[in-house]
């Protein structure tokens, strides 16, 4: 469990001055599904993958009103999102509280992109509301700013409430739409000086080569593009905490400081090879870590049997060797073995070392 298909998501603005979100399609599952989430656990002062927590995911449609600041006209904004859904006889037992937060990764791992909600609790009674009147943290203080946000932040900004006022229910809840505004942060090299390079290097290698070079503007080797449908869960009590700690962990000082010195060894996955990492990415390792520390705090996915009671570390530094791989490939391919271009080309989970490989790996001797 730990890993979750969604069966649908739409956002709808009904306005005629604004043009309709869509509906996008992402399979056939049922409206209710039951899932899990995964927990973190400190066991001597290490943290590891926890126990599940069970849970529902539920898409639904929910709706709320805006309302003009000028004019008083008031419309109505419909949204589908996925609502996790914890009861609170489960939340008592895992020690879930409202004000955690729910960390959600898509996999495969290799597209980079992950968000976060609130876990929140449940409404006295359900209510029409209009977004604008309601004065709750976070959101703006002045109900003039809270109008001045579109409909996407707005909802945005629902999701981030210590209440879900959806929901009568007496239970917990974190919730999901994917066309909030910045939900998905997008790590992406080819935004970096030297990656914009790669393309006119390849092209004069394919010149000498006596090959054709690649179209201006096609896809680059390992480009991320959006691919709905599969995502890892987990619930996370101190999302800052839990980033210093495994940020300032033994195992990720040791890779970082491989890196700086030209130590560190790429191991290529199911081999005894191993590849030294360009100082051009190497120079790009903080973000590589701080996006393998997000997915790794949306718990391990389809791994999350094997790596159930395992040091978190470990899971950030198979998260960060894969990136290094594919960011490796972006910069020279000539670099990478042809097996391996088909795997990071194709994202495959299977780049991801078995969870039982130790912390040290990838360091040279």
């Amino acid at each position: 469990m730990g890993v979750f298909e969604v069966g649908g998501e739409a956002f709808e603005e009904q306005s005629s001055a604004q043009v309709p979100w869509q509906a996008v399609p992402i399979g056939a599952n049922s409206m209710v599904n039951p899932v899990t989430l995964t927990s973190f656990v400190q066991q001597q002062g290490v943290w590891c993958f926890g126990p599940e927590i069970p849970a529902e995911c539920r898409t639904l449609d929910r709706d709320f009103l805006r309302q003009d600041p000028i004019t008083g006209a008031r419309r109505r904004v419909n949204l589908r999102r996925q609502e996790f859904v914890v009861q609170l006889a489960d939340a008592k037992r895992h020690d879930l509280k409202r004000g955690h937060t729910l960390v959600v990764a898509n996999l495969p791992p290799a597209q980079r992109r992950f968000q976060t909600a609130a876990v929140q609790g449940y409404a006295e009674a359900i209510e029409d509301f209009v977004f604008e009147a309601l004065a709750l943290p976070p959101l703006p203080a002045s109900a003039a700013a809270r109008a001045a946000l579109s409909d996407v932040e707005a909802v945005h900004g629902l999701h981030r409430l210590v209440t879900n006022l959806f929901m009568s229910e007496r239970a917990l809840s974190a919730c999901v739409a994917s066309h909030e505004s910045g939900a998905f942060w997008d790590y992406d090299d080819a935004d970096g000086d030297a990656f914009l390079e790669a393309e006119e290097r390849a092209a004069q290698r394919a010149a000498a080569a006596g090959r054709r070079a690649p179209k201006s503007g096609a896809p680059k080797p390992g480009a991320r593009q959006r691919r709905d449908g599969h995502y890892a869960m987990a619930v996370v009590a101190d999302v800052p905490r839990l980033r210093a700690d495994l940020y300032t962990a033994p195992a990720v000082a040791q890779a970082f400081e491989a890196l700086g010195d030209g130590r560190y060894q790429l191991r290529i996955p199911g081999t005894t090879e191993s590849i030294r990492v360009p100082l051009e990415v190497a120079s790009r390792a903080t973000d590589h870590i701080e996006l393998a520390i997000y997915q790794a705090m949306a718990g391990a996915g389809r791994q999350v049997d094997a790596r159930l009671g395992k040091p978190v570390t470990r899971y950030v530094l198979d998260l960060f060797n894969t990136h290094l791989l594919a960011a490796v490939h972006r910069f020279d391919d000539r670099l990478i073995p042809d097996w391996l271009k088909v795997e990071i080309d194709e994202e495959r989970d299977t780049l991801l070392a078995a969870p039982e490989a130790t912390e040290e790996e990838g360091l040279a001797g």
